[in-house]
This record gives structure tokens, sequence and C-alpha cells, in this order.
């Protein structure tokens, strides 16, 4: 991520969602408990300058929280385990040295946090001005959706690699999800002002944060989705068979099958080696010379070509000399 890239996420917005602007610590610290969890804090200097603003709001269940701060002496911060929130801390400005089951030197523009709620978390703050997004995911929806994705509800806690790389491209991907919404959230117009586009985003968001980064339940994951795609170039596979005679589309076929355009040319060829489209034709093909087989020197070619699924003579006659090396009348007047 370059520099500029780190300001994808504009100060200004949430600020009609002011909740506290302080330079009293303890009426900070009952601030941050409430909006992230319980935590005690260590000052490096009980005296000079302190300033903490909080702001925050949510889209659908999840919440996103902007705050900034600066600590003459820096501090020692002790965040226990909520229990309901996975969080993830983007700093936007400044760097933090964090443990939350690895220890991480988190520079802004460069690295996130994850943080998983069974875990806690030790973060100190060099006292420099540290401004930060947090957005919070609920848990309960995240293994929701989790069971949606592999088909299978899981009774254990998702507990995700602390460490989001930003410079990384799912890291890019994810932040350039989250930017869009937070610098939109406070305008009345926008598609966030609707719970319904909402609650898709929310989905999205969870969607690549289950997906592209690596946690507890990446590996039944992994299987879920590989099954997933080969069942849907198998349906695929069935799809040609029943249809091959007929004018199909590569939409036609990811519609029938549940699947979406790329996936489903990805996957297809992944695990056969060839194309959907280019399958079907070798299908038609196969189809066609067996039916030549079978009529010998009584074949009416342009019939069996149609019959094949070709609607065009001229490319039926190209492709089948360029699969079998013979042209269709060779063949026919070859099994006689």
């Amino acid at each position: 991520m370059s520099r500029n890239d780190q300001h994808l996420f504009d100060a200004l917005p949430l600020l009609p969602y002011t909740q506290l602007r302080t330079s009293d610590r303890e009426v900070a610290l009952a601030a941050a408990e409430a909006a992230i969890s319980p935590m005690s804090v260590a000052f490096g200097s009980s005296s000079g300058q302190f300033q903490y603003e909080l702001r925050a709001t949510e889209m659908g269940r999840t919440k996103f929280i902007s705050h900034e701060q600066r600590i003459d002496g820096g501090a020692h911060f002790e965040v226990e385990p909520n229990g309901s929130d996975h969080m993830i801390e983007i700093p936007i400005r400044g760097r933090s040295r964090v443990r939350h089951g690895d220890e991480l030197d988190v520079v802004a523009g460069r690295d996130g946090v994850i943080m998983s709620p069974s875990n806690s978390t030790n973060w100190a703050d060099d006292g420099l001005l540290y401004q930060a997004v947090s957005i919070h995911f609920d848990s309960d929806l995240l293994r929701t959706r989790l069971a949606v994705l592999t088909g299978v509800e899981s009774r254990t806690d998702i507990t995700f690699h602390p460490h989001l790389d930003l410079q990384s491209g799912a890291g890019r991907r994810f932040f350039s999800l989250l930017a869009s919404a937070y610098n939109h959230l406070d305008e009345d117009n926008s598609i966030f002002a609707n719970k319904y586009s909402a609650a898709l985003y929310e989905e999205l968001l969870i969607n690549v944060l289950l997906t592209e980064f690596a946690h507890s339940h990446s590996s039944s994951l992994e299987n879920s989705v590989y099954l997933t795609a080969n069942r849907a170039v198998r349906k695929a596979e069935e799809y040609f068979e029943e249809h091959a005679d007929k004018p199909i589309s590569i939409s036609d076929v990811a519609i029938a099958v549940g699947a979406s355009v790329r996936s489903l040319q990805r996957t297809f060829q992944k695990i056969n080696g060839t194309s959907p489209m280019r399958y079907l034709r070798n299908l038609r093909l196969d189809r066609a010379r067996m039916r030549l087989i079978n009529s010998g020197l009584n074949a009416n070619i342009t019939q069996i070509a149609i019959m094949s699924g070709f609607g065009h003579l001229g490319n039926f006659a190209a492709e089948y000399k360029r699969r079998f090396g013979e042209s269709p009348s060779e063949t026919a007047r070859r099994i006689t």
C-alpha cells in the first residue's frame, strides 16, 4: 500500500457520530471500555497533555469506530477478551506495538490487527498522535456466515491470525471495501442509508474476511469451497450432456449450476484442463463423429451437424478436421 492509500479513510466522516471529546483520562477510559472492551491502562506519565476523541456508528450489526489520542509519555493498554466481537484496528496515523497471540509492530498504511474475541490484547502507544479506525464484527454473525459457506455449523470460536497485511492483494481489497463504507456512512443518499443494501455490503465484508484471511476454520472452508466448485463443474458437465444439441451460452450454464461465470470458468479449467465452451464443442464433435460412423455413406453431414448442435456447416467442418485430422465426409467414406 502506498503512503497515499492510508488516507482512503477520511478523518472527517463520522463527525455527526462524535460520542466524546475529552482531556479527562478517567472519562476517556470509561468511554473506550464501553465502546471496545474492559481494559486497564498504565500511563507513562501521570501529567502532561492528554486528548481523546471517539466517534461511533453502525451498519447493520457491524460497528465502525474512529478514535484518536495524544498521550504525553505514552501508555500501555491491556484489553480483555470481549467474547462477542471480532475487532479490526487499522491505524491511520502513528504506530503501536501489539501482542495478540503474536507480537506485532503496527504501522499506519502498512498493517492492521484482527483481534479475535477469545484472546486478550496488549497495546503499547508511544504517545505521539495516534488515529485509527476499528471495525467490530458480531462474532455470531461470522459463525452463521461460516456455516453458510461450509455447510457445517461450528461450535468453536473463529480465531484469526492477528496480522492484517494491508500491502498484500487481499489486504488492499479488504481495506478498500472498508474505506468505501466508512467514508459514506454519514451520507443520507448513500447505499448504506438503505438497510437492505447495507446488509448485503456487510455480508460482502464478512465473506472477504472469512475467505481471504487465515483463521482456525480455514481448512474446512477451503475443503468446502473445493467441493462446491467440484459439484458445480459436474453439474455443468451434466447440463452439457442434456443440452448439447441446443444453443448454449456460458451464462446459461452458470445460471443453471448456480455459479458465477468467472468462478465456473476458473474451476472448470482447473479440473478438466479446458474451458467449459471448449468442453461443449468437443462433446458435440464427438457426438457428430459417432453419428457419421453409424451412418456411413448414407450420412447427411448438414443434418448431423445441426443435430449435434452446430448451426454453421463451415465452422463444423473446420472444427471437426482440427479435432480428428480428417473432414466429416472423409470419416463417412472411410467407415463403409
